[in-house]
């Protein structure tokens, strides 16, 4: 196990924390493990279990996006998925904001009140897999530093000529899909950058023989929402890589709406 101290001076929170990071190994697919966390010695919860992957067979999963500044809605919202069934859910990015009127920076303190309080009923129980907003993501945080200090993902981008890009696009396998989760942001706004992720999309793509390919990313490539609409230089990047390799399903957000 490794924990990490993060110090009121890095967060600007009034508290310090940490973040412990276990490597559980030998489980089983299919199953489900009880567990319980304690601090010192003291129970700080129970009752609580995780269902690893299946190998094969049915998947079902949560994505959202762009999720709220802790409105009545938004904890609505976060109730039905508690009672509803599914394996793990996705963020489609834009987990906080900098403020009620959505914009600005996210922060330790925006995700701890509009993410991590909103759901823990949930995510104590569920795998989740973020991708990175302008929110989450952007030069006044210090390109994400809080979402890269909260979440513990795949850091498999790290191995290119960007050891900054760790974690900021990944992938995995849930049963018969191999999900891809991409940025639309500090990997991808700098020319140079958006190729060094590209590239590494190729290869990952090339490289599953799972039946089904699922991408997720924040910028929508089509969106007819007059507030930011379609991201040409998205849809260019990514499109013709999806359709290359035969990815079924891109899952995006940024505007505020539902359309498919």
């Amino acid at each position: 196990a490794v924990s990490t101290r993060f110090s009121t001076t890095r967060t600007r929170l009034t508290y310090d924390y940490y973040q412990h990071e276990a490597t559980i190994t030998g489980l089983s697919p299919s199953s489900s493990y009880p567990y319980e966390l304690r601090v010192n010695g003291i129970v700080a919860a129970s009752g609580s279990s995780i269902r690893t992957a299946p190998v094969n067979g049915s998947t079902r999963f949560i994505a959202f996006g762009d999720s709220g500044i802790g409105s009545t809605a938004q904890r609505d919202l976060a109730s039905r998925m508690n009672a509803d069934t599914f394996d793990f859910a996705v963020h489609l990015g834009d987990i906080a904001y900098g403020s009620t009127s959505t914009s600005g920076p996210a922060s330790y303190a925006t995700y701890q009140s509009w993410f991590f309080d909103i759901y823990r009923d949930w995510l104590k129980r569920k795998p989740f897999f973020p991708s990175m907003g302008n929110h989450d993501s952007r030069p006044d945080n210090n390109n994400g530093r809080a979402y890269l200090d909260l979440f513990v993902l795949p850091d498999d981008a790290a191995a290119g000529a960007y050891p900054d890009h760790a974690e900021r696009y990944y992938s995995f396998d849930y049963g018969p899909v191999h999900f891809v989760a991409l940025d639309t942001e500090f990997a991808f706004q700098d020319p140079l950058r958006r190729q060094a992720q590209i590239a590494w999309l190729r290869t990952d793509l090339s490289s599953t023989s799972k039946l089904w390919k699922i991408a997720f990313w924040h910028r929508a490539p089509y969106s007819s929402k007059g507030e930011h609409g379609s991201d040409l230089a998205v849809r260019q990047a990514f499109g013709p890589v999806m359709e290359q390799y035969g990815v079924q399903l891109a899952l995006t957000a940024h505007d505020h709406t539902y359309e498919r």
